[in-house]
């Protein structure tokens, strides 16, 4: 017994000790201790995963002082960046906030219980919400941890994840909510999670505090001399006195720049007169930049000399040094400058007088500027403005002027006295005798009596004149004259000297000696200029003397075929064509005939057996409808058309023209359109309304198409009836008749055809061609009797004032109508189709 025991004992310690040598350490610290990973991380094999574990982020499954193993009903876990937040609400719901951007991110809401709310984590790993002060478990959240090792802490990471840990870093639970990028570490990192950051930098790199501090807790910068705020990013001067002040400008750590007046011991403190020159060396610096300057100096730098004891140089002078004075120009004296010179006026040149500072008074014969230098006849009266003072009062007379010492009488001397053609009336200035003048002397005759020969002649002596070619007359030359050009030939006008206007018709070589046709567009080009104003047309040109009008007169005017659309070049009419005279007839304008057919005349066919219509274009033959057979058979002499039946009672080939437009049907029931041989009937539906007035109903065209896409024209080897409905009938008033179209006469026509009304007044119409029919109205011929029976006298009156205005609107009516039928013929038989109406028809 007592082995077993001991047995016993053994198994239980070699558990614990294997149980011990499993929890892994981290720098000689078990994980399970509490300060592990400097209690803000989880051991695992060594090495720490740092979560930044602590007080408001964190519960634990072992309670200490700094720990809790609760969030109570109005707390909340805050990650430690500050993003995210888990909060206890007193509503029992657990919520996890981004408190940034104020999503909730997760929510857990715990039913059935009342408040107090408790978040509790047990030592077993287990999590659950609590309701009654945390007595009563509401909603288990994470089962007991049995993979992991207590104790556990739930950490709210700064990624926004809430993960449930054992203490070698096991995952227990987590809510999978984190944010790709985030850091979990925020405040402690290193090796032992014991290596604060301080705003994401760790204590130990040298940029933490912006590299001017040291961060001995998280988020603590601790900052150097000359550095402050909460990274230590900005510097400051405050062990230098903020630099005295207002006497300088921090502008790094510690380091002033002094202002302007100030200097020394790097703070400012000692002001300076660097900014005023240093008092220029005349006085001294009592301050920052004041001067108090020496005697005999001024200014605010001292560099004014002062001249007090000789009167300041009486203000005309310079003080250049202390009672030294520099006099200015027209002053001179003892030192003070206080009599005046003319010395700058080398003395009036001793021809004048020193009145006052640099101002001279010249004698008589003694003048210019300003120092009496240059000589004058001022007592001359100036040489009277006609001649040169050459000395002091004593002139040279220009040439026109003598006499008196003064140049005041005017001389011809230099004009030969104007050669005794002319009076001298001022100087050197002759008034010509008339005949005379030139080169101011009057020794050249002249032709001004006779306006100088009018430009158009030399004057060969005193008032004669030789006239040029092309004027003549009156001694003056002023008449124009052609003589040079023959007189313009008699062919146009003497407009100016030798220059001919020529007459209509006359041109060229300035004589009006060559004929033109210019006021016929020089035949517009079309023709030749053979005499004055006379063309002779081109062939293809005619008319109006100019040749502007087109001609076929080469082509025998398009053989009266055509129209002469450009010169020598026709257009023929309709029917005719060929060698450009359209002589030759044509049926062009009937397909040729469709092949078919000859043409025998201008747009008139003549057409093959079998074929008929105005172009040949549609086959005749008899069908027999009565027939078993499975085909159809058409015979047009030449050739059988065969038509196919393809499914019940329905046929290959059926064409129907509607609206002038003729449409290919392959038919595929018999429901809709087609030959039912079981009813003996046709049936189709075409629009109801009437597209002509010369039929009441529209008109119904019916035709078989070939293979060949030719219109086979059906005559069938018993009657059909066309049933005519939605018209209405009034017989009392009106004729109906039912009308076919006649292919052999193209016209319609009333044989062959039969009319009947049915007993729900439909209008049948009868006949054996499956082709054109339509219903004609024609009024009844006592339908204006009648009506004009019932009128009283005053009708009569009204008839007979209107009859006149009546007559003469009808009369434009029907000119308007027969211009139109005209029209609607002439389209009909370009066209060749004819319009459709809505009807049923059987056999």
């Amino acid at each position: 017994m007592k082995l077993l025991i001991s047995l016993l004992l053994l198994v239980n310690l070699l558990s614990l000790a294997s149980t011990t040598l499993a929890v892994s350490t981290c720098n000689g610290i078990l994980a399970t201790e509490q300060d592990s990973c400097g209690s803000h991380g989880v051991c695992n094999y060594g090495t720490c995963y740092c979560v930044d574990s602590v007080y408001q982020n964190s519960i634990y499954s072992a309670w200490t002082a700094d720990r809790r193993q609760t969030l109570v009903q109005g707390e909340s876990l805050v990650s430690t960046d500050g993003t995210f937040t888990l909060a206890m609400k007193s509503s029992g719901v657990l919520s996890l906030m981004n408190s940034i951007t104020a999503e909730e991110k997760k929510s857990y809401t715990a039913t059935g219980g009342s408040g107090p709310y408790v978040l509790a984590l047990a030592t077993d790993g287990s999590l659950s919400i609590k309701g009654n002060g945390g007595s009563t478990n509401l909603l288990g959240l994470a089962s007991s941890c049995g993979s992991g090792t207590a104790p556990f802490r739930l950490v709210l990471q700064n990624d926004g994840n809430l993960v449930l840990y054992g203490a070698q870093e096991e995952v227990c639970w987590e809510t999978h909510t984190w944010t790709a990028g985030l850091s979990n570490t925020y405040l402690w990192e290193g090796l032992n999670c014991t290596t604060p950051l301080c705003y994401n930098v760790l204590s130990t790199s040298s940029l933490v505090c912006s590299g001017h501090g040291s961060c001995p807790s998280p988020n603590n910068c601790v900052c150097s001399d000359g550095y402050h705020g909460n990274k230590c990013q900005f510097f400051n001067c405050i062990s230098r006195d903020n630099c005295s002040l207002d006497h300088g400008s921090c502008i790094s750590a510690n380091t002033c720049s002094c202002q302007s007046g100030w200097k020394g011991n790097v703070n400012c403190s000692q002001f300076s007169c660097d900014g005023v020159n240093y008092c220029s060396g005349h006085g001294q610096c009592v301050s920052n930049n004041t001067c108090q300057c020496d005697d005999y100096w001024h200014g605010e730098n001292c560099k004014t000399p002062s001249c007090e004891l000789v009167d300041n140089c009486n203000g005309h002078g310079s003080c250049v040094s202390n009672n030294t004075c520099m006099c200015y120009s027209g002053w001179k004296g003892d030192s003070n400058c206080s009599l005046f010179s003319c010395e700058a006026l080398n003395h009036c040149n001793n021809h004048g007088q020193c009145v006052s500072n640099n101002s001279c008074e010249c004698n008589s014969g003694w003048k210019g500027n300003s120092h009496c230098s240059a000589i004058s006849c001022d007592s001359l009266n100036h040489c009277s403005g006609h001649g040169s003072c050459i000395s002091n009062n004593t002139c040279s007379c220009e040439s026109g002027w003598k006499s008196d010492s003064s140049c005041s009488s005017f001389s011809c001397e230099v004009l030969n006295e104007c050669n005794g053609n002319g009076h001298c009336v001022s100087n050197n200035t002759c008034e010509c005798n008339n005949g005379w003048l030139g080169n101011s002397e009057c020794s050249n005759f002249t032709c001004e009596t006779l306006n100088n020969c009018s430009g158009h002649g030399q004057c060969v002596s005193n008032n004669s004149c030789s006239c040029e070619s092309g004027f003549k007359g009156n001694a003056q030359c002023s008449v124009i004259s052609c003589d040079a050009l023959n007189d313009c030939y008699g062919n146009g006008n003497c407009v100016s000297n030798n220059t001919c206007e020529c007459q209509v018709g006359w041109k060229g070589n300035s004589q009006c000696s060559l004929f033109t046709c210019e006021i016929l567009n020089n035949c517009s080009h079309h023709g030749d200029c053979v005499s004055n104003n006379t063309c002779s047309c081109h062939s293809g040109w005619r008319g109006n003397s100019q040749c502007s009008q087109i001609s076929c007169d080469a082509l025998n005017e398009c053989s009266g075929h055509g129209s002469c659309v450009s010169n020598n070049s026709c257009e023929c009419n309709s029917g005719w064509k060929g060698n450009s005279q359209c002589s030759t007839i044509s049926c062009d304008a009937l397909s040729n005939c469709s092949n078919h057919g000859t043409c025998i005349s201008n747009n008139t066919c003549s057409c093959n057996t079998h074929w008929k219509y105005l172009d040949c274009s549609i086959i005749e033959c008899l069908m027999d409808l009565d027939s078993d057979s499975n085909e159809l058979t058409c015979s047009t002499g030449s050739e059988t058309e065969t038509f196919v039946k393809m499914s019940s009672n329905t046929w290959e080939y059926l064409v129907l023209s509607l609206a002038n437009e003729k449409q290919l049907i392959y038919v595929e029931d018999g429901s809709t359109f087609g030959l039912n041989l079981s009813s003996n009937s046709f049936y189709f539906s075409t629009s109801s309304t009437r597209s002509n007035e010369q039929f009441y109903s529209n008109v119904t065209n019916f035709m078989i198409q070939n293979a060949k896409s030719e219109l086979i024209h059906i005559q069938l080897s018993k009657q059909i009836k066309y049933y005519f409905s939605g018209l209405i009938f009034d017989v009392s008033n009106y004729n109906y008749t039912c009308l076919r179209f006649d292919y052999d006469s193209n016209s319609w026509t009333n044989q062959l055809v039969t009319s009947s009304f049915s007993t729900s007044n439909q209008i049948i119409c009868s006949t054996s061609y499956i082709s054109s029919v339509a219903v004609q109205r024609s009024a009844l011929t006592n339908r204006s009797a009648s009506s004009t029976v019932s009128t009283g006298d005053l009708s009569v009156i009204l008839i007979a004032i209107l009859v006149p205005t009546f007559f003469l609107l009808m009369c434009l009516c029907m000119i308007a109508l027969i211009v139109s039928i005209v029209m609607f013929v002439l389209n009909r038989k370009q066209q060749g189709n004819l319009p459709s109406q809505s009807s049923q028809f059987e056999l």
